[in-house]
């Protein structure tokens, strides 16, 4: 229970990153490598732990756990940990986290990613609200 409460404090500070990357404007953000650089290895970090943190939801309930990424999501989504829109968005984005060998930018734009930080920020926090009120 210790690794997951630490990977979702992990999950609050990638968010709050993210939330600071989207206060620059779109201007100096996509000037900028070393903000949007980050901001990419921000995203890919949180979906990696959204995944780690999901294996160990699911390990705590003695579930067997799947082999596919997206099947852990969808098995938190079964469980009602996770409300079925959140594990949409979840599943959607994180079938690309190995597909894409950690290179975001290869697959969207500078533009598309700034358009997208909120998305992923409310990703991150919705996840650990659910997560912490299904544990406690």
């Amino acid at each position: 229970m210790k690794i997951l409460l630490n990977n979702l404090d992990k999950l609050e500070e990638y968010a709050e990153i993210l939330s600071t990357a989207a206060s620059y404007t779109k201007m100096d953000f996509l000037e900028t490598p070393l903000v949007y650089g980050g901001a990419e290895r921000f995203i890919l970090m949180g979906y990696q732990n959204i995944l780690e943190s999901c294996y160990l939801v699911i390990q705590d309930s003695n579930h067997k756990s799947p082999l596919n990424q997206l099947d852990i999501v969808s098995v938190l989504e079964d469980k009602r940990v996770i409300p079925p829109w959140l594990s949409s968005n979840l599943k959607e984005r994180i079938k690309y986290i190995y597909t894409l060998e950690y290179d975001l930018l290869r697959h969207i734009s500078k533009d598309e990613l700034y358009i997208l930080l909120e998305n992923y920020v409310s990703d991150f926090r919705n996840f650990k609200k659910y997560v912490l009120e299904y544990i406690k």
